[in-house]
């Protein structure tokens, strides 16, 4: 009889404690029945943070891919090689700043944030004017130092002819030649450089 009493007990607890478990459990959408627009923001940012930090892993993993076969390409040379690592960290961190600064921006004041993206279009445009003006301007002065760097490493290889034929001058000349047109072009690369700093 006592191990009868004794069951019963024991299944009436469990009954009890099954019942207080059920009715202690919230649905999910309950959790934001209290929630203003503020924590509805914040959470909405949270979660795409959540997503896009899921995303940055699988993306890394491209990304890093292409570096090992950018390192393992026997076609490339050193310089070549870093080139395209550095190019690779400065998308990763202009894109991180463009979006973040977004982000930064409409979370903090939208209605300004709305107001200055109206600048973007012509920054954009002054900005990609003035890189492709740098890039033409880099590239016409490596080729001018390129170009003397082969008068010096011609002059130096064959330096008993030059000499024999008293061309020092003529080499010399020459070299300054190429140096002052690549000082120019440094000097044009300075000045559009500080013109796309003010336009930014």
């Amino acid at each position: 009889m006592n191990n009868i009493n004794r069951g019963g007990s024991a299944a009436s607890a469990d009954h009890e404690r099954q019942a207080t478990t059920a009715a202690s459990r919230v649905p999910l959408y309950r959790m934001f029945a209290f929630a203003d627009r503020t924590d509805g923001a914040l959470m909405a940012v949270g979660a795409a943070s959540a997503v896009a930090n899921g995303m940055a892993q699988p993306l890394m993993t491209f990304i890093f891919g292409d570096v090992i076969d950018a390192f393992g390409s026997a076609a490339d040379s050193p310089e070549d090689v870093l080139h395209k690592v550095t190019k690779v960290g400065l998308c990763i961190h202009l894109l991180s700043t463009f979006f973040g600064g977004f982000i930064v921006a409409f979370v903090r004041g939208w209605l300004l944030a709305l107001v200055m993206l109206s600048s973007i279009p012509p920054v954009a445009v002054a900005g990609a004017i003035v890189s492709r003006m740098m890039t033409k301007l880099s590239s016409r002065m490596q080729a001018k130092y390129g170009e003397a760097g082969d008068i010096v490493e011609k002059t130096i290889g064959t330096i008993r002819t030059v000499v024999s034929f008293n061309g020092e001058k003529q080499a010399i000349t020459t070299y300054n030649k190429f140096i002052r047109k690549a000082y120019e072009s440094a000097r044009r690369e300075g000045a559009v450089s500080g013109l796309g700093v003010d336009v930014d």
